[in-house]
């Protein structure tokens, strides 16, 4: 049970901040001076009615102020030394009065004892200087009472021997109780400090296990660090081996671009040469050699879109997917007859076949799936032995996961089939199913892995199957939808000329061109006025005052954009259309030029069929017909 006022006499002098052993210390003095200070009055006064000796009492109740000082004055505003020193000399003071009065026998000389003990329980570590001079006090006083004892200088009060007993029973009874609250003391400031020592154990402890825990983690981290960075050099190790790997195949790609566009060159050069030097030749024949001419210039014209489709691959261009309405009956025979005529030369049949059930009209992308079927019937064509054939079947049908309707084209060709275990490598940038038959029928490897992204970017699908000796099959497969037919198809007539007096402005560096497309325009009873270059384009145009303007991008002195900014923005000529033609067929540059005011961009090479319709769009139809 607490009392409160013993509390407040026990924390005198104890302020904020003091530090823990300085408050224990404190404590121990305040409640030693208090207890002694009661003692000293209780054994005056006892001392005073046995002796009925006043020199007894009043001391004592002396004395009892010092004590109670030390605790009101010693340690006010935290003077602690001074409160320890001051306890040491009020009882020096004790044993210096009571030990000559009462005399050698009162025993009063055991108090010094106790005094020797005490500095060692109420000075801490930082104060043993002062330690010092509370142990050196006690002393001091011994050998001056043994002095006195030995040569009297104070005589001591004339008692009784029993009275003297009496007195040191007392004394001895005082002295054994101020050693109880001493050891009482250090008993507590041993409690307390095993209590510290058991804190700072487990605190310890504690620390080791956090310590073992964060080693295990920081373990644990270094360890995943580690996987970390080797899976980094595996993965830096496995790309700097993949782009090893491409540099390789696109040394080879080159090689074999290089191949695949001299072998095409060689036959169109003889084919002209022929044509050239055999004088009136049979026109069948003639026929024939054109037609290979023809073929030619497809097969060279798909190398050079599926070089440009991985150069925009690479970069990370997606495809732009038009869908459109088509007659698929006439775009799939149109192909056919194409290809036919190639199959002759090698003498392999080309059959073209649709089912009943296939639409008229198919919502698609006619111009990828034109790609697409040129790569796939190329390839055909290429491994498939004279004398065999190669089929194509168009028919409908259901996904059987997802209940939709879809539309199938397959290939299937008699050719030297594709082993098992490279058939899931043929659609990959590069890789050919046998390089040496590759190397010898010709092939960049590109067409079959731009066919599959192509046909994915139509949200269909391509599959293979294959069997060595027997012959390949892809099939394609496409979301069926149905679009609207015209209402009647005309079949192809004759180009139709033009109206007669219209004038265009042709704008081309390369003669070859000039002199096919001044040819080509003529023949439509078209006014042609050349240029070179596009800053002479633009004086004729100043001149001539064309009805349209044709002309190349890439152009010396002044390219096509420059000329066509500089059009839109001169008031009298911003109004006359201009069609411009160009050997690049990326997606970007038609953009540019449409940003820079072209109303028509045609890549090469041209589509005259194509080129008509636009010259009859902006130049005006007229009814008579040439005669080719």
């Amino acid at each position: 049970m607490k009392t409160p006022w013993l509390d407040t006499i026990t924390n005198t002098g104890i302020v904020t901040g003091t530090a823990e052993d300085e408050a224990r210390s404190v404590r121990i003095v305040n409640l030693f001076s208090f207890f002694t200070a009661i003692l000293v009055v209780i054994y005056g006064l006892i001392f005073y009615f046995i002796s009925g000796e006043i020199w007894v009492l009043y001391p004592a109740l002396l004395l009892c102020v010092c004590f109670l000082a030390v605790v009101f004055l010693g340690n006010r505003r935290g003077a602690y030394v001074a409160g320890k020193i001051g306890l040491q000399l009020v009882f020096c003071s004790v044993l210096l009065y009571y030990g000559p009065m009462l005399g050698a026998g009162s025993g009063v000389q055991l108090l010094s004892l106790l005094l020797v003990g005490m500095p060692f329980l109420v000075f801490t570590r930082q104060q043993r200087r002062w330690r010092s001079v509370g142990i050196a006090l006690p002393l001091l006083c011994i050998l001056l009472l043994e002095y006195n004892n030995t040569y009297p200088l104070i005589r001591p009060l004339a008692l009784s021997e029993q009275v003297q007993q009496l007195f040191r029973w007392l004394i001895m009874g005082v002295v054994c109780l101020l050693h109880i609250m001493i050891i009482r003391f250090y008993q507590t400031g041993t409690s307390v400090l095993l209590l510290k020592l058991q804190r700072s154990h487990e605190e310890l402890q504690e620390a080791n296990d956090r310590l073992a825990i964060n080693n295990h983690q920081l373990e644990a981290t270094v360890q995943a660090r580690t996987r970390a960075l080797t899976e980094q050099n595996q993965a830096l190790q496995a790309a700097k081996d993949m782009a090893d790997r491409a540099n390789r195949e696109k040394s080879v790609f080159l090689r074999e671009t290089s191949h695949e566009i001299r072998n095409p060159l060689n036959a169109m050069q003889g084919i002209i040469y022929m044509l050239l030097n055999e004088g009136e030749s049979d026109a069948v024949y003639a026929m024939n050699l054109l037609h290979k001419l023809h073929f030619n210039c497809l097969g060279l014209q798909e190398l050079l879109n599926n070089t440009l489709q991985l150069s925009q691959i690479e970069s990370g261009h997606k495809e732009h997917i038009s869908q459109q309405p088509f007659m698929i009956r006439d775009w799939l025979h149109a192909l056919g007859n194409t290809y036919r005529m190639a199959g002759k030369d090698k003498q392999v049949k080309v059959s073209i076949s649709l089912a009943d059930d296939v639409p008229d009209c198919i919502i698609g992308d006619r111009v990828h799936l034109t790609r697409v079927l040129n790569n796939l019937m190329i390839n055909a064509l290429k491994f498939t032995p004279c004398s065999r054939s190669v089929y194509v079947y168009c028919f409908t049908g259901e996904d059987a996961s997802t209940q939709q309707a879809r539309w199938y084209i397959r290939i299937a060709d008699e050719g030297i089939g594709i082993p098992a275990d490279r058939l899931a490598d043929i659609f990959l940038p590069f890789e050919r199913a046998d390089k040496q038959i590759a190397y010898d029928q010709g092939g960049t490897g590109l067409g079959l892995p731009i066919s599959k992204r192509l046909i994915e970017a139509m949200g269909g699908s391509i599959s293979v199957d294959s069997v060595e000796a027997v012959g390949t099959t892809f099939l394609l497969t496409l979301p069926l939808m149905v679009g609207e037919a015209p209402a009647a198809v005309l079949p192809k007539a004759p180009l139709a000329a033009l109206p007669e007096g219209k004038r265009v402005v042709l704008m081309e560096d390369n003669e070859m061109n000039q002199a096919i497309m001044q040819r080509f325009l003529t023949g439509l009873g078209v006014s042609v006025t050349i240029a070179g270059d596009g800053h002479t384009g633009m004086e004729l145009v100043s001149a001539v005052r064309p009805h349209l303007v044709i002309l190349d991008i890439r152009m010396p002195v002044k390219d096509g954009k420059q000329v066509i900014k500089e059009l839109r923005n001169t008031p009298e000529l911003c109004h006359i259309p201009v069609i411009a033609v160009s050997g690049n067929a990326f997606t970007d540059e038609a953009e540019e030029a449409f940003r820079c005011g072209v109303d028509e961009y045609l890549p090469k090479p041209l589509q005259y069929q194509q080129l008509h319709e636009l010259l009859l769009q902006y130049l005006g139809r007229k009814e008579n017909v040439l005669t080719a």
